[in-house]
């Protein structure tokens, strides 16, 4: 490495503009370098669930289980297909093959769309969708909305905010926990519905036929690939009411409303969550690989406060599960570490070799960690507990 040596004496202008270019390439790597707790991990799974009520599973294979398969072995990057059908669900395990992370994403929407053109039976549930990393695990941050406000709004400023959040650049998504679903009751009078010459499966096939979303296929134009759907879905309580039924010996219409009560009401709750003895709803946050877990979590504080002020004494959002601490402080300890070491480095080099040589040679350190934080930016890696492991390591 004498060469190397004398070429550096030599031009000391070209080496004095690379140690500088090194700088501020190093610095600026480590200021955009994401940061977060772990490494996190794709698994490439993606899994499918299709609930059909009462319906046994030799029926749920011929209906459901075989038709879903056939298209979902057609889209590209599916490595294998595993069904498991018992009464009442059908469920599919989907096996991708080692793809990045933005050829997975195409291949999950792809496989949607294959599973959009089956036809299922009216009476089937739609499909449930899951697919998981180890930030699912791990999440970023935890949000605990809680006040005493009524169900309709607490639900409602949750499913608000969680749209808020994922309109973060950088958020991956938002699990709401805590909420139920709001259900739409129909009582049918037995009385009235004598009364008026009808049956119950009369009621049923009219709001069936009133409440429709039937998948159309897919329209090819070009190379563009377009799936169409026929929606003609109730929008209000009201609707359901105006549901016409027959009509009357003396003229007019027998609608739902006629002959039953309907009422907007919340199914059973599954999970119940509470915090300081209010009812609350908890959102988890997950980010996506390239986001920075401190700016992330500085911006979800901005919106959690400026929502405390929207909501006054009606309620208040919480952050609990920060992660963002974690990761100041194992960077808190990276800097120290480098200094002490640093330190000791040019204390010992004093020693031996003067404090010159051991000045000169204290420089490594922090340029060497600086070529580290270009080539980990330029890779798409982060600073997260495994580098940081390294680095400190290293710096033993």
């Amino acid at each position: 490495m004498r060469w190397l040596a004398a070429f550096s004496i030599r031009n000391t202008v070209l080496v004095h503009m690379l140690v500088l270019g090194l700088l501020l390439m190093g610095t600026y790597a480590y200021l955009n370098l994401p940061r977060q707790l772990m490494s996190e991990l794709a698994f490439n799974w993606a899994f499918i669930r299709v609930d059909y009520a009462g319906v046994p599973a030799d029926d749920l294979e011929q209906l459901i289980a075989i038709p879903i398969e056939e298209q979902v072995r057609n889209v590209d990057g599916v490595s294998s297909v595993t069904n498991r059908s018992k009464e009442g669900f059908t469920f599919f395990s989907v096996k991708f093959e080692s793809l990045s992370d933005e050829e997975f994403e195409a291949a999950y929407q792809e496989l949607k769309d294959a599973v959009a053109v089956v036809r299922l039976p009216e009476e089937a549930e739609d499909p449930f969708w899951l697919n998981f990393s180890s930030a699912d695990f791990v999440p970023m941050v935890s949000l605990v909305l809680a006040g005493d406000m009524s169900k309709k709004m607490l639900f409602d400023t949750a499913q608000t905010l969680e749209d808020e959040i994922e309109a973060i650049e950088g958020i991956s998504k938002v699990d709401l926990g805590g909420v139920q679903e709001r259900q739409i009751w129909v009582e049918v009078d037995p009385d009235l519905l004598h009364a008026n010459g009808l049956s119950i499966g009369i009621v049923v096939n009219a709001l069936r036929a009133a409440n429709v979303s039937i998948p159309g296929g897919l329209l090819t134009v070009g190379s563009s690939d377009y799936l169409l759907r026929t929606t003609n879905q109730f929008d209000a309580v009201a609707a359901i009411s105006d549901v016409v039924l027959g009509a009357r010996p003396g003229g007019g219409a027998i609608t739902v409303g006629d002959v039953s009560s309907i009422e907007d009401l919340w199914e059973e709750a599954k999970v119940r969550a509470r915090y300081e003895n209010d009812p609350a709803v908890t959102l988890t946050v997950a980010k996506k690989p390239e986001g920075n877990s401190l700016a992330l979590t500085e911006e979800i504080r901005a919106l959690a406060d400026r929502w405390n002020e929207r909501l006054g004494d009606q309620g208040r959002i919480a952050i609990t599960g920060d992660s963002s601490k974690q990761i100041a402080s194992m960077l808190g300890d990276l800097q120290t570490n480098a200094l002490f070491g640093m330190v000791l480095v040019v204390a010992v080099l004093w020693l031996v070799l003067g404090l010159r040589n051991a000045l000169l040679t204290a420089l490594g350190i922090p340029l060497a960690f600086l070529a580290t934080f270009i080539f980990m930016w330029w890779s798409g890696a982060s600073l997260d507990g495994n580098s940081l492991f390294g680095l400190v390591l290293v710096l033993g």
